[in-house]
C-alpha cells in the first residue's frame, strides 16, 4: 500500500473517531432535562420508569422514596420524589 493511501486512511479514521466523540458528547447534555419535562406530579413509578428508565439508585424512608438518575459521563443528575408511590416532586442539575 502506498503512503498516500495510508495517510488518507489515518485521516479518515481519526475524523470518524473525533466526529463520534463530538456527537456523543452533544447528545448526553440535557438528556435528563428533556426527559424530566415529561414527568408530572401524580405519575406512578411504572410511568416514570417508562420515561426515565431504571434509577441509578434509590432511597426509601417510610412512605417517601427518592430516585436518583446520574450520568457519570457529564456529571448531570436528576431526582424524582415519590410519596405513597406517586410523583410528588422532582429536581435536576442540568
Amino acid at each position: 500500500m502506498n503512503k498516500s493511501k495510508k495517510n488518507f486512511r489515518m485521516v479518515f479514521y481519526v475524523s470518524m473517531i473525533f466526529g463520534f466523540l463530538l456527537v456523543s458528547c452533544g447528545t448526553t447534555r440535557g438528556t435528563y432535562s428533556n426527559k424530566m419535562s415529561r414527568i408530572e406530579i401524580g405519575m406512578t413509578k411504572a410511568q416514570v420508569t417508562t420515561i426515565m428508565g431504571n434509577p441509578t439508585d434509590r432511597k426509601v424512608s417510610g412512605n417517601t422514596e427518592t430516585w436518583r438518575y446520574w450520568d457519570e459521563w457529564n456529571g448531570s443528575s436528576a431526582y424524582i420524589y415519590f410519596t405513597d408511590g406517586l410523583v410528588s416532586g422532582m429536581d435536576s442539575n442540568n
